[in-house]
């Protein structure tokens, strides 16, 4: 049966009660959750390598299963827990782009059959390295033969980024030699090469943790004259280790514009020794003969394979050069032994240090963090990345089956689906019913509450007056005595009126809007500040939103009682308020600098559980802060219904 047409608006109707028939389609639509959860929480890339050196490629006019087989040899035999293959990401002309020319048909050998995909094509890992636990096989080289190259547009074609081998935490092919058993791989000096398969620059970047920020940027050194003046960088290990690899991060400082790799030498060696002087050493890495690529994001790692040293110096011999900018600059260097950086903390010395930016120190070198992140090791981030490509490939697979069987349900519930929708659309209408009336009942309790307040607080000041009026009548041959009562009435009186018009305000329908609650809270503040110095800001929305009069009254008193309590108890010289609203809340913000008060004492308990118990009423938050001798601020936050 073929699906029904629907409406957008009928198929989100229908969706909705397909997954309340359908157990399955809640079965996939909950695992489709999940998938999306892992993907959140694991780490991404961007597909796009930051270095020229993109990794090895096919040579052109190759048949799709014309057989293409590479050898990478460790140099020492190892036991090999993982093997993972980094797609290339771009092609030279940028044209294409994740998992670009990666091979659908191959085996990986080494001391035995550690992969064999040359059954059934291997699917597009999209910008995510492809990793294969291998079990510990021994090893001294591991071969890739590929059987089935990528067609994805038309021609023919293989191309990797970086072949990585673990064991021990190490990625023991790192540097190694490449050699080309069979086939012809392109040669495309500076970008593809059949060494830059194992040459460390890759999409994968740095290892680092995206979920934490550095607080560094690495060390920097001073601007030099020319290109050509020698700077270095130096690690005291504290004492001598046998070291098994040294890796320096290029730098990528975030407080200046994006540049990859910026300050990494582009001539220079490595030097290993005991003396801090370095009068004695040895060249473990020498690039002082020809340039070296600027390696943007990825560690420049070196394999030590030497005895024991304590000392470890990077000598830039040609410095990073950038208009008239030439400087000597790295975000980590980090020292490994027995798969542990112990490096880490390191005390570094230099030849010369910028010293006018916070992020840059020579400290910052083994602080642990890229200059932008957190720093991890290789396997637990290969690991992840390769978690995510699987997350992503599944979710890629039921995305397209859970609206198929949408679909279908949807066809055979249509009938059905619009009946629900009928008696759905009664029980909403007799929902909204009784929620009009429940509205009407609670409009009529406030205006009972309201009546309440009149006869409380009007009733009160009355009685009052007629109090007061009496007594000073007894004390009329007493001029002193007769004019404090008649200016107490007097004072009494105002605040009945003033009681009145609040209470009249509130009950007129058109007042209960933002506007005119923001209006009239200013007026309140302007009337309760005379004699005060006064900084009011009123903040007004385009449009008046209606508010229900239980808000607009507690908001109002909560603004009142905090004026009443400034002028009663505060001996305030200076009052600050603002009131705004946002599309979400009303704002209100007052603070004096009055004598203040201690929120623990008993004089102030009561006034102050007020206040928070009628912002609670009404699903706000208040916040009051107070010292003796420092005055008080409130700040109300509520929203808007």
């Amino acid at each position: 049966m073929m699906p029904t047409v629907l409406s957008a608006k009928q198929r989100g109707l229908a969706g909705d009660l397909a997954h309340f028939v359908s157990e399955e389609l809640r079965q996939i639509e909950e695992e489709i959750g999940k998938l999306e959860s892992h993907i959140q929480m694991s780490p991404d890339l961007s597909g796009r390598p930051s270095s020229s050196q993109l990794g090895i490629h096919t040579a052109a006019g190759i048949g799709a299963e014309d057989i293409f087989e590479i050898e990478v040899d460790f140099g020492g035999s190892y036991p090999i827990e993982s093997v993972a293959l980094v797609p290339a990401g771009l092609d030279p002309t940028g044209s294409t782009g994740a998992g670009y020319g990666f091979p659908r048909r191959f085996r990986i050998v080494g001391g035995g059959m550690l992969l064999d995909q040359e059954k059934e094509d291997f699917p597009s890992p999209g910008r995510f390295p492809v990793l294969f636990e291998c079990g510990g096989w021994i090893t001294r080289s591991i071969r890739l033969k590929i059987s089935r190259h990528d067609e994805s547009d038309g021609h023919a074609r293989t191309a990797l980024g970086e072949l990585i081998a673990m064991s021990g935490g190490r990625n023991v092919a790192l540097n190694r030699p490449v050699r080309v058993l069979r086939g012809t791989a392109a040669s495309f000096p500076g970008v593809w090469q059949a060494e830059f398969l194992t040459d460390g620059h890759s999409i994968l970047g740095a290892p680092v943790n995206n979920d934490w920020g550095s607080p560094s940027n690495g060390f920097l050194s001073q601007n030099a004259e020319s290109a050509d003046e020698a700077k270095w960088l130096q690690i005291d290990l504290g004492r001598s280790h046998s070291v098994d690899e040294i890796s320096f991060m290029p730098a990528r400082p975030v407080d200046v514009a994006d540049t990859p790799g910026m300050g990494f030498p582009v001539r220079f060696n490595v030097m290993v020794g005991y003396d801090p002087t370095f009068r004695e050493h040895q060249v473990i890495w020498d690039h002082t003969q020809n340039n070296f690529s600027n390696p943007g994001e990825n560690p420049v790692r070196i394999p030590a394979g030497i005895n024991q040293f304590r000392y470890v110096r990077l000598l830039a011999t040609k410095l990073w050069e950038s208009d008239q900018t030439r400087v000597l600059a790295m975000a980590e260097v980090r020292v490994f032994a027995d798969n542990e950086n112990i490096g880490k903390g390191a005390k570094v010395s230099v030849s010369d240090q910028f010293a006018a930016a916070e992020r840059w120190a020579p400290e910052f070198l083994t602080d642990g963090y890229s200059s932008r992140h957190l720093l991890t090791d290789w396997y637990g981030r290969l690991y992840l990345l390769n978690a995510r490509r699987k997350f992503e490939r599944e979710l890629a697979r039921l995305k397209p089956e859970r609206d198929a069987l949408e679909a279908r349900v949807i066809s055979t519930y249509f009938w059905w689906s619009i009946v629900i929708i009928s008696v759905s659309t009664v029980i909403i209408a007799t929902g909204r019913i009784r929620a009009r009336r429940a509205a009407v009942k609670a409009t009529h309790q406030i205006r009972q509450q309201i009546a309440t307040d009149l006869h409380d607080d009007v009733g009160s000041n009355l009685g009052s007056i007629a109090l007061l009026a009496e007594t000073g009548l007894a004390k009329i041959n007493d001029p002193n005595l007769s004019e404090e009562k008649f200016r107490e009435i007097v004072q009494t009186a105002q605040q009945t009126a003033g009681s009145m018009r609040d209470i009249v305000w509130m009950l007129k329908p058109d007042n209960s809007n933002t506007v005119e609650l923001i209006r009239q809270m200013g007026a309140a503040v302007r009337a309760a500040s005379e004699g005060l110095e006064l900084e009011l800001q009123e903040d007004y929305p385009d449009e008046g939103r209606p508010l229900p009069l239980d808000f607009t009254r507690n908001v109002f008193l909560i603004c009142k009682e905090s004026l009443n309590n400034v002028r009663r108890h505060a001996q305030a010289t200076r009052l600050t308020v603002a009131v705004s609203s946002t599309e979400k809340d009303l704002l209100y913000g007052i603070a004096d600098d009055g004598v203040g008060f201690d929120e623990g004492s008993a004089s102030t308990g009561n006034g102050l559980q007020n206040l928070r118990d009628r912002a609670g009423s009404i699903g706000g938050q208040i916040d009051i802060q107070s010292e003796l001798g420092d005055g008080t601020r409130i700040e109300l936050r509520v929203p808007i219904p």
